[in-house]
């Protein structure tokens, strides 16, 4: 019977996994993401999509550019003050007059 209750115990509820989840969305820095990029602004560079990923702390940004140097001014500017760069390139590519860029941060 001491083993049962032991046993039960140790299994955690159906709902933790669910509840993690909540808890981790909720503590996500939002708002300092989206001023991140609000304060931003490079002539040529425009974004496009939005991705938070709450699980794993960080956003993916899309965005569309007119050149490529407008583009890596825009990351360094996103970067400025930080004592450790938290925006990276992750692809940047062109296919005719359309250019698209993939841009990540990660936020503790």
């Amino acid at each position: 019977m001491r083993a049962d209750r032991a046993a039960e115990a140790a299994v955690p509820p159906a709902y933790a996994r669910d509840a993690l989840a909540v808890a981790r969305t909720a503590a996500f820095p939002l708002q300092p993401v989206l001023r991140s990029l609000e304060t931003v602004a490079v002539e040529g560079v425009r974004v496009s999509a939005i991705e938070l990923n709450a699980t794993r702390g960080g956003a993916d940004v899309t965005l569309e550019f007119d050149d490529y140097k407008a583009l890596l001014v825009y990351l360094e500017l996103l970067n400025e003050g930080e004592a450790v760069p938290r925006w990276a390139l992750v692809r940047a590519e062109a296919a005719g007059a359309r250019r698209q860029a993939t841009i990540r941060s990660v936020w503790p």
